[in-house]
This record gives C-alpha cells, structure tokens and sequence, in this order.
C-alpha cells in the first residue's frame, strides 16, 4: 500500500516516470477509497487545481476539511484558508482565512501563509484590519527570496512606485515591475511600467513603450478604464502612436463606458466641437451635452467650466 502511494507520487510529480496525471490519480482515488490519509490529501489537490480531472472546489473542499476535521492535516488547512481567502467554493472570509494563516505561521512559520498575511496588511483585506505597510514590507523582503511567484515582487514594485512605507523609488519600481514582465510574461493589474515609461520616472522616457504597456493593460483588463484613457489620449495626441481619430474615440468609449470622469469630457468635448477641436467626427451636440453632464455630475471640474462655458455662450 506504501508502496502504491510513493509510485503515485513519482506519476504525480514526475520522478522517474513521466508525468503522467491519470495514473496518478487512480492509485490515489484508489487509495483514498481505503482511507489513506496522504492519498486524500493529492486527490484534494487535483480535483482543487484540475489535474487530469475537472477543476472541482466543492470535492476539494469536502476532502481538505474531512483531512483537517480528522487529523488536523496543516496542508489541507492551508487550502482551506486559500479558498476563504479567495472564495473559491466557499463564501470569501478573510477573518477565517487570517486566523488559519496566523496559526500556520505560529506553528510552523509556514511561508506561504506567511505571504498571504503580507498581502492583506499590505492591501487591507483583513476584516477591520488597517493597512500595515511596515509588517507587509518586511513579510516582502523576508519572502522574496522563497517565492516561486511574482506577488512578492508585485508588492514591493507596488510599494516604492507609491512611497507607502518605504521612501518613493520609481527606479526600484521599475526593477521589479520589469522582472516581473520578463520572468513571468504576466499583465500586472496596475500599469507601473507604463506610467514610468510615460513620465520617464525611473527610466527613460518613452511613449512608444508608455502605449504598448498601456495597450497591454487595456486589452488584459476590461475595467482598466484609466490604460483605456490613456490610449484614447495617444491616438488622438500622437504619442507613440500615429494619430488615430477614430481609434482615440473608440478607446475612450471604452473608457466612459467604464465611468471615468476624464473620457466622459474628452468625449463631450470631441462630440460637441468635432472639427472645431481638429477631430473628425459627426457632430452630436445631444449626446455630447448627456456626456459633459455625467462627468460633471460626478464633480470633475473641467466638465463643469465646460458647462457654464457652453451656457454662457448660448
């Protein structure tokens, strides 16, 4: 039965055998049916991450808890925690899935856990914690080394791009925003990059690479309406990119769609003026009024000025 197990493993991981998922989980499924601890445990983590079969929280769930409930199994518990942390199957529970984390670090000083503590100081997602940028920092430096992941890296990119904490450092922002792109081929939720391409903070200044960080982000993140602003203003402005009328109004389409303030004005602006403001576009001075009204509304004072401006003159 040990036996079955360990060749279990060497399919699972690889070792000596090719990979081979479907293997793997038969001697496990197998083994779990004879309530083999250790067998339930890689069953929970294949159906959790869909390794050869379905991805199936609910089954993971229902064998990381029983491992837990059963034996106190400290890696089942840290799924568990993940999965409130996240919400996966079960209802997002930062305060349960901090005290899990909390007791793995204790006990442990289990690192993974570790991290995930790090991340809710750092972006306050523990229940009426406040952001503790000092105790997510030094979890930063003290994992980085051992993470696998970009997340850590994402942090402290996150952290001196915007000063919280540590002393403002674009150049060290850049760094780790940039390590991040090439090791991992990852879109980041934030543009850092982008943002110091186009001010030329911590690097050169560059639009070209400003619009391709941003295009990147825009196309990745459909709620990214300030990249979707910013592409709007390139092809209208010409930075980076050659000018585009149609392609600014597109962008900021996308943008206003998405409730920002600045591509509700521009558009106002663009549909009120058109040619007058050197875009060609059909004039729609209805639509345009309806544009400048909800950015103002939302108190962006340029559309407001622009308002009384267009009253004035009628």
């Amino acid at each position: 039965k040990k036996a079955k197990y360990f060749i279990g493993r060497m399919y699972y991981y690889g070792h000596h055998f090719d990979c081979d998922y479907k293997k793997a989980f038969e001697i496990f499924n197998e083994l779990a049916n004879e309530d083999d601890k250790d067998a339930k445990f890689y069953l929970g983590e294949m159906y959790y991450f869909g390794k050869y079969v379905a991805k199936d929280n609910k089954k993971a769930y229902e064998i990381f808890n029983d491992l837990v409930e059963k034996y106190d199994d400290k890696d089942a518990k840290f799924y568990l925690g993940e999965m409130y942390y996240k919400g996966y199957y079960l209802e997002r529970n930062y305060e349960k899935a901090y005290k899990i984390f909390q007791e793995l670090v204790e006990k442990y000083n289990d690192m993974d856990s570790k991290y995930f503590i790090g991340e809710m100081y750092y972006y306050e997602y523990y229940w009426g914690e406040k952001c503790n940028y000092e105790k997510a920092y030094n979890i930063a430096i003290e994992f980085i080394d051992q993470d696998e992941t970009y997340k850590t890296k994402e942090i402290l990119a996150d952290m001196y791009f915007h000063g919280n904490y540590v002393k403002q450092d674009y150049k060290k922002s850049f760094e780790y925003a940039k390590d991040i792109e090439e090791q991992y081929n990852v879109v980041l939720n934030f543009p850092y990059l982008a943002w110091m391409y186009y001010y030329g903070n911590g690097t050169e200044q560059n639009y070209e690479l400003a619009f391709n960080e941003f295009k990147k982000h825009a196309e990745k993140n459909e709620w990214d309406s300030v990249s979707q602003l910013m592409l709007g203003y390139a092809y209208l402005h010409g930075d980076g990119i050659a000018t585009d009328d149609s392609k600014a109004i597109y962008w900021f389409e996308k943008s206003a769609l998405n409730v920002n303030t600045d591509a509700q004005y521009m558009l106002g602006k663009i549909y009120y003026y058109a040619e007058e403001v050197n875009v060609k576009v059909n004039k729609d001075t209805e639509y345009a009024l309806q544009l400048l009204e909800k950015s103002a509304n939302a108190g962006y004072e340029k559309a407001i000025k622009e308002l009384e401006k267009i009253r004035k003159s009628h």
